[in-house]
């Protein structure tokens, strides 16, 4: 059965309600993030033309939630994640609805693997309060990314020309290495830096996505569609870093191109 807007918008906000009981009765403490934290700013529930649902934990929460998770999730429900799915390689972790399934490979990178309706968790880590360290560190992280993605696509997928030119020469030259070791490099970075005055949430991917901890240790209520979820107190902080004037409503073709993400290639088993 093909997935309309109403009934993705059901799937994702029963896959949030499941979090936020779990995370109650287990006392971990989690934060609507990026789009979902806009959304409920702005349209008081999730976005009309957004895919997926934003959350951030601290790490410690984060690796807690994944493996207490993974015993608890309900039959059609399931988390991806490094920790504990060995074929798994994102660096946030994903709950699943098992029902739902993404048929378009052109996509697949906007969901998980099989392409589920999802909730998608960040890990919220420490990084150096010095702005030079911390500017190195995100600069390098991004290239590694880069190289990441270089290392995970055959380079004859590629469109254009110059383009598979480049990917060829880039995958040559780092035989030394494989896509799941700069992941794993990506990883160990983010994770091995002690406490200080500033987080980043990803791993960081962009300069945007670090704040001071208080930031995001704040929290206060936020009601998307009639029900509470916890999200940073200083929302106007983080999120005019992340998209400016927030409160202006994106043209009509930026919203016509998110919807072309995932619109009419969603299919619902029962």
């Amino acid at each position: 059965m093909i997935i309309d807007d109403k009934r993705k918008k059901a799937i994702m906000l029963d896959i949030l309600k499941d979090i936020d009981a779990f995370c109650k009765e287990q006392d971990i403490k989690y934060y609507i993030m990026f789009g979902t934290l806009l959304g409920a700013v702005r349209h008081k529930d999730i976005i009309p033309w957004d895919y997926d649902i934003d959350i951030a934990m601290f790490r410690e929460d984060y690796k807690k939630f994944i493996m207490l998770y993974k015993k608890y999730s309900k039959d059609n429900y399931d988390i991806l994640a490094r920790e504990v799915c060995d074929e798994y390689e994102g660096h946030i972790a994903r709950v699943i609805d098992k029902r739902t399934q993404n048929v378009s490979k052109k996509i697949m990178g906007y969901f998980d693997i099989g392409g589920h309706i999802c909730v998608e968790i960040y890990a919220i880590d420490y990084i150096s309060s010095f702005y030079p360290i911390r500017t190195f560190t995100i600069l390098y992280v991004k290239l590694l990314y880069f190289l990441e993605k270089i290392m995970s696509v055959n380079y004859l997928e590629y469109e254009k020309e110059w383009k598979k030119i480049v990917a060829f020469i880039i995958q040559k030259l780092l035989f030394f290495t494989t896509k799941k070791r700069i992941g794993e490099k990506i990883e160990s970075i983010f994770q091995a830096k002690t406490k200080s005055d500033y987080v980043s949430i990803g791993p960081c991917r962009y300069f945007e996505a670090v704040y001071k901890e208080k930031d995001v240790r704040e929290i206060r209520k936020y009601t998307i569609a009639g029900h509470d979820y916890w999200g940073p107190k200083k929302y106007h902080k983080l999120l005019t870093g992340l998209y400016g004037n927030y409160m202006k409503l994106p043209s009509k073709e930026d919203i016509k191109k998110s919807k072309k993400i995932q619109d009419s290639n969603l299919f619902e088993s029962k």
